[in-house]
């Protein structure tokens, strides 16, 4: 179960934070040049994101969860632990990046859909993209404090 976890979680992150860096340069070209065919090209890139990216968060929160049951036992394990104390590091950039992609799913992509009638796409363009190059930061410290879960004794075994 720990392994079909680990790599489902594993292959879900790499998807996610993968999928953005080209999302990002497919914005960010929009916006140089904001043709209509180059703002359906963005607003066709989010909408396709979006789909892959709620339920690559399903599957990263399922599989978080089974791995943090196995890894670290017990509640108090997250605070007594070194393990735990970054785990709970990793959790809070993950619930920030959370947050962030919400906003561009929720309320930018929209704005983008309803502007690309009107062609007062800049705003929404600017701003996914800024929020996309912010979850590729957040993704790779969460991919930094991963490496150093990596080298640490799970809290389980810790605490024995």
């Amino acid at each position: 179960m720990h392994l079909v976890a680990d790599i489902l979680h594993l292959l879900c992150a790499s998807v996610w934070l993968g999928g953005l860096v080209p999302l990002a340069l497919v914005l960010i070209a929009s916006r140089r040049g904001p043709t209509a065919a180059g703002v359906a090209i963005a607003r066709d890139a989010t909408m396709r994101f979006s789909a892959l990216g709620v339920a690559g968060v399903g599957v990263l929160i399922l599989t978080g969860c089974i791995n943090a049951v196995i890894l670290v036992g017990t509640p108090r394990a997250l605070t007594t632990s070194t393990y735990g104390r970054l785990l709970l590091i990793k959790l809070g950039l993950f619930a920030v990046m959370l947050g962030v992609a919400a906003i561009n799913r929720e309320i930018l992509r929209p704005r983008l859909l309803a502007a690309a009638a009107s062609g007062q796409t800049a705003a929404p363009l600017r701003w996914l993209t800024l929020n996309s190059v912010a979850e590729i930061a957040l993704g790779l410290a969460i991919f930094a404090v991963v490496g150093a879960l990596g080298i640490l004794h799970p809290a389980v075994h810790a605490m024995e």
